[in-house]
């Protein structure tokens, strides 16, 4: 099955990845794992890479943004720390070069109104001008994706709630 189709188990106190393939109705423990333990992290999947970033453990916002194949072995390798926009449970907006963190909680455990832009093929992140119109964090996750030639006002959705915001051009 095409590993695009399966659901991703990441996070919790231990380091390991779970994969749920659809098609066969079965759990399978992947080969790679993170480098930190983490809760509530921001995790999404492009080009077959995962990317886990931030989270929290014993009660402290993890800084560091992970990387690795999800086909691969071993530890998930950190391209990327900030420690002044980590965050947890987010909405994650994705695009082919760069993926938007929308809301989430600070390290108080308080919603967010602002966005985080990370790059994926550098692991920087820089706060967004973009902001949402009340802050706002995602308890189950949510994730969107949109294509490389659509741009302007893009809505997330949870719960009935929706949040806008406009990408601009190119």
């Amino acid at each position: 099955m095409d590993d695009m189709h399966c659901i991703y188990l990441v996070g919790g106190n231990e380091r390991s990845i779970l994969k749920f393939d659809l098609e066969t109705n079965r759990w399978e423990k992947l080969h790679i794992f993170l480098k930190e333990a983490r809760n509530h992290p921001n995790v999404f999947i492009v080009n077959k890479n995962i990317y886990v970033a931030f989270g929290e453990f014993s009660k402290k916002l993890v800084p560091t943004i992970e990387k690795g194949k999800i086909t691969g072995k071993g530890e998930l390798k950190i391209i990327g720390k900030d420690d002044k926009n980590k965050r947890i449970c987010s909405g994650i907006i994705v695009r082919p070069n760069n993926a938007f963190l929308v809301g989430g909680m600070d390290e108080k455990f308080k919603p967010l109104d602002t966005c985080v832009n990370m790059d994926l093929r550098t692991g920087k992140t820089m706060a967004s001008s973009n902001k949402i119109d009340e802050p706002a964090f995602f308890g189950q996750g949510l994730l969107a994706e949109i294509g490389d030639d659509e741009f302007g006002n893009f809505s997330l959705t949870e719960n009935n709630v929706f949040l806008t915001m406009n990408f601009g051009s190119k």
